[in-house]
């Protein structure tokens, strides 16, 4: 499987974005905790997303109480020409796109 990482400008304009969300959330005064599960791996992140997903639960619970609100999002993105577009890439962008 391929890793292609983001390109640094679109990466920055992400962060910026979800820097802007938290922000809105802090003018609000509301509590909130934010946190990445970032793999390139998606096969071992899927083996094991149970367990990762459950331990970030139960910290943010215990550490500001139960969640009334969860954003979850997950992606990948592959660029290429259709021509060009191999079938194991775009397998590899269906899983967590659509499968899940």
């Amino acid at each position: 499987m391929t890793s292609q990482r983001l390109d640094p400008d679109e990466l920055a304009r992400l962060e910026e974005e979800r820097d802007h969300l938290l922000g809105s959330i802090e003018d609000l005064e509301r509590e909130y905790a934010a946190g990445d599960m970032d793999d390139d791996d998606y096969e071992a992140l899927h083996d094991d997303y149970t367990v990762r997903a459950s331990e970030a639960i139960r910290a943010i619970e215990d550490g500001i109480g139960p969640i009334d609100i969860l954003v979850n999002n997950a992606g990948i993105q592959r660029r290429a020409p259709l021509e060009d577009f191999p079938a194991e890439a775009w397998h590899e962008l269906m899983r967590p796109n659509v499968d899940g």
